[in-house]
């Protein structure tokens, strides 16, 4: 299954590369541009929070509206990729800006569901902080936040390939095809940080750090989104279903008169 997941997401990434790597540089790299524009123009205050080990610990603002933009763009990526995907499965003509168009029109659903599990995540790790001044209470209550990760994996492709309308139900759904196949999400999500290696050590007063980090940000959320959508195609045939997928009326009318123009 592993090796599935990672040579389907190799197929989508070679045969749709440019699109792909427009798509990733129009929102995630848009987002490190202005983040950086932010850091070096403008001298935006600094907040002091105290940092688990007691000592404090800094953080401008700039880098707090980088990291929300990025994660805004990152969510709005990977339903570009699960467009991609889905345009694949139907076998229709695929364009930029049709499915753009369609990551964009889906984008309110994809945020508040991801939304909702990120709040659910947040306060799963809120539980884990007290445990990790005691090393075996700490490993303990990691399990809950890891699950939790896993188990809503899918949530995106699940909101642009299964049309459920409740959140509730996307994160239900996320959960039951992640059952059974834990450990084989969870191997194929640590592949998709693999890059991120590439900057230990890396001397962050060069002035390629930004270039370098970049590049690794942009790298990893090309893996990440074209895993996941992997990974949900390849479940859905290993639960026996057919790998067939549904639009809202109104947007399958769109995407059709984006084709024929």
């Amino acid at each position: 299954m592993l090796l599935r997941i990672l040579l389907d997401a190799y197929k989508l990434f070679d045969r749709r590369w440019h699109l792909i790597l427009a798509a990733v540089a129009i929102s995630v790299g848009l987002s490190d541009v202005v983040g950086l524009i932010l850091s070096t123009k403008f001298h935006l205050p600094t907040i002091i929070l105290p940092s688990l080990s007691g000592s404090p610990f800094k953080l401008n603002y700039s880098d707090l509206i980088q990291d929300g933009l990025s994660t805004l763009m990152n969510y709005w990526f990977m339903g570009f990729v699960a467009f991609l995907a889905l345009a694949e499965i139907e076998n229709r003509k695929i364009r930029f800006l049709n499915i753009a168009v369609s990551a964009t029109t889906r984008y309110p659903k994809i945020l508040a569901v991801n939304i909702v599990a990120q709040v659910i995540m947040f306060f799963s790790f809120l539980l884990l902080l007290p445990a990790l001044a005691v090393p075996i209470l700490g490993i303990i209550f990691m399990i809950p936040a890891i699950l939790l990760i896993v188990w809503f994996s899918l949530i995106t492709p699940v909101a642009v390939m299964d049309n459920f309308r409740r959140i509730r139900d996307i994160l239900i759904r996320s959960r039951m095809l992640v059952y059974g196949y834990f450990w084989t999400i969870l191997v194929a999500m640590l592949i998709s940080l693999v890059p991120l290696f590439a900057t230990l050590g890396f001397q962050t007063s060069t002035i390629y750090y930004w270039l370098l980090t970049t590049f690794i940000h942009l790298a990893i959320v090309i893996l990440g989104a074209l895993i996941i959508v992997s990974a949900y195609a390849n479940l859905r045939v290993a639960k026996g279903e057919k790998l067939t997928v549904k639009l809202d009326k109104n947007m399958k009318e769109q995407a059709e008169e984006s084709v024929d123009a």
